[in-house]
């Protein structure tokens, strides 16, 4: 307020936009907070939103659950290897895991590759039957790339052909 104050005093020129308030602690009326669970937080959800937890689970080959928990966080893209070390090592060694496009990062694939764990993770959403296309029309993968992108599109490329 005082660095506005003096902006338009220097330069005789009223400030755009509304004048700030000051921070009150009182909650307003659309302020939100849960009383009950205050680690859960709003989520979107397909329905619009929630109070929610974000849910992570590994599976086997068999789709039975062999690690699972629960967190705040709304991005998935953090959670990839968290998830794959709730796997007790008693399961045995982990080769490869699964994921979707939420979970996509360059870190990611680096990281798991230094646990030896072969990262198979989708890189975009694609139209239904868009691989059809894909393996008609595209020319073979070039090894020639330098990129994580690049490595693992010709990965997912080099699988279907």
């Amino acid at each position: 307020m005082e660095q506005r104050k003096a902006k338009e005093k220097r330069t005789g020129k009223k400030t755009r936009g509304k004048t700030p308030k000051e921070p009150t602690n009182i909650p307003e009326k659309r302020d939100q907070y849960n009383f009950t669970d205050p680690e859960s937080r709003i989520m979107k959800t397909s329905k619009g939103f929630d109070q929610c937890y974000n849910g992570q689970a590994a599976v086997n080959d068999d789709m039975v659950i062999v690690g699972a928990y629960s967190n705040s966080h709304a991005n998935d893209k953090q959670e990839f290897l968290p998830t794959i070390n709730t796997i007790p090592n008693e399961l045995g060694e982990i080769t490869n895991a699964v994921a979707d496009t939420g979970y996509y990062s360059e870190e990611n694939i680096l990281k798991s590759q230094k646990q030896d764990v072969t990262p198979i993770i989708s890189i975009a959403r694609e139209k239904h039957n868009s691989f059809l296309h894909n393996m008609l029309a595209d020319s073979p993968p070039s090894d020639k790339t330098n990129t994580v992108l690049g490595r693992m599109t010709n990965k997912y490329k080099q699988q279907r052909r």
